[in-house]
């Protein structure tokens, strides 16, 4: 952020990066915690006056990010995954998901235009490719913002943005109003 306060302060053109990255967002959302405990004094935040330090750690988490997106950044947040246990209707199945407590969780989901799953695939000649699922199910969270998107490419810079595109240039075609164009930041960065 120091970055675009330079840009405000007129002190340099433009920003010089274009895209944040947070890997991971279970430490963001780590560091969020220890930094409330210490405002509140507390070792836990159960010890917060009527809990409401896991609120104010939420807050603290959703402005962090606020204040990226404010900036015009690009945001891509990295999650490791965990299989967790869910229990819904009687049911009982597992499900991969982000590695986040649920409230950073919350917050990633609103923010975010594509949660994919990154992971090896098993193809019929036997070989492993690393692919991106964007389509989720009970049992895997992902998703897209937009129906065009695949829900499975492969795991390259190169096919996300191609996907994204597509998807774009298919909204457009619904009627829907395209507000910016693509920032090629991946050929950017290594033309420099």
């Amino acid at each position: 952020l120091k970055d675009k306060e330079k840009v405000d302060r007129g002190e340099q053109e433009e920003t010089r990066f274009k895209t944040a990255i947070v890997d991971t967002a279970s430490l963001a959302y780590s560091t969020c915690e220890k930094y409330i405990l210490n405002k509140e004094g507390v070792s836990c935040l159960d010890e917060t006056e009527n809990k409401r330090g896991y609120k104010a750690v939420k807050e603290e988490f959703d402005n962090y990010f606020q204040e990226l997106v404010k900036a015009g950044y690009t945001v891509i947040a990295i999650a490791h995954a965990e299989v967790k246990q869910i229990k819904e209707n009687g049911e009982k199945y597992d499900r991969i998901q982000p590695q986040i407590d649920k409230r950073g969780d919350a917050v990633l989901a609103g923010l975010c235009d594509v949660i994919g799953y990154a992971h090896e695939k098993q193809l019929e000649d036997g070989t492993t490719q690393m692919v991106l699922t964007m389509r989720g199910s009970k049992e895997l969270e992902a998703g897209s913002r937009s129906k065009y998107m695949s829900a499975e490419i492969p795991f390259t810079y190169e096919a996300l943005l191609a996907d994204m595109q597509h998807a774009i240039d298919m909204e457009e075609k619904d009627g829907a109003t395209v507000v910016d164009t693509p920032t090629l930041v991946y050929q950017e960065q290594t033309e420099k």
